[in-house]
């Protein structure tokens, strides 16, 4: 089961997609978790062709889906970031993909979610809620702004602990573990080494800091130290 997902941020444009597909391809055969055939765009490709059906498509972005692990990097020009999310289960050695991929471009910063908890923090739409039998109420609503006939009310993920917001140049989010290079420190604004909150592990490792719950967030986990995590870490941005 796919239950984790890890993103990595890195500077627009400078992750080159063949480099990141070598690396992941790399990683995958040396830690035997190749699979025979892989999705790309609905169709069945075998491990060793995808390399050049990446490079006949020509795009500068792909989605690779295998049954224990998936991969899509894509490059979101509007927030000026590029984005390598990996979803797979959770005995993934997720600290090794990080040290392999922050060679694929000018590396930001990296975040571990749990996946159900990333998707209903980050749930607005009330079709949602009724597709999976969940209820919303109670839940703080507001309008998505468009014009009528398509304004509708949706459910207010603005403070929700576990939310993320695409920024400039990184991601607003907040995962258990977290990697940041010191371009994220520069582009936030934060102090590396104020980031002191009872629970928390800071670790300094080969020019990357490591913050770790220990554990992933979840429900469970609530919101007093997600929030404080947040303040330390987007200061800029968190009031």
């Amino acid at each position: 089961m796919k239950d984790q997902k890890l993103t990595l941020v890195f500077e627009h444009k400078s992750v080159d997609r063949d480099t990141a597909w070598e690396l992941i391809s790399s990683r995958l055969q040396e830690s035997g978790l190749v699979e025979a055939v892989y999705e790309i765009v609905d169709k069945k490709v075998p491990f060793e062709r995808i390399g050049k059906v990446l490079k006949q498509g020509g795009e500068p972005h792909f989605g690779i889906y295998g049954k224990t692990l998936e991969f899509d990097l894509t490059v979101v020009g509007v927030s000026r970031h590029d984005a390598i999310r990996i979803s797979g289960p959770s005995n993934v050695d997720w600290d090794a993909w990080v040290r392999l991929l922050q060679r694929a471009g000018n590396f930001v910063q990296a975040f571990l979610v749990d996946r159900e908890y990333d998707y209903w923090q980050n749930a607005q739409d009330p079709l949602e809620f009724r597709a999976h039998n969940r209820s919303y109420e109670g839940l703080p609503m507001k309008s998505n702004g468009l014009p009528f006939p398509l304004e509708q009310q949706v459910v207010d993920i603005s403070n929700n602990p576990g939310r993320f917001v695409l920024r400039e140049g990184f991601i607003e989010a907040i995962g258990s573990p977290m990697w940041f290079s010191n371009r994220f420190w520069d582009l936030t604004g934060a102090n590396k080494n104020a980031v002191i909150i009872e629970g928390v592990k800071v670790e300094e490792d080969d020019g990357l800091t490591k913050i770790s719950l220990g554990e992933p967030i979840t429900e469970r986990t609530g919101s007093v130290i997600q929030d404080a995590l947040r303040r330390s870490l987007f200061p800029q941005i968190i009031p």
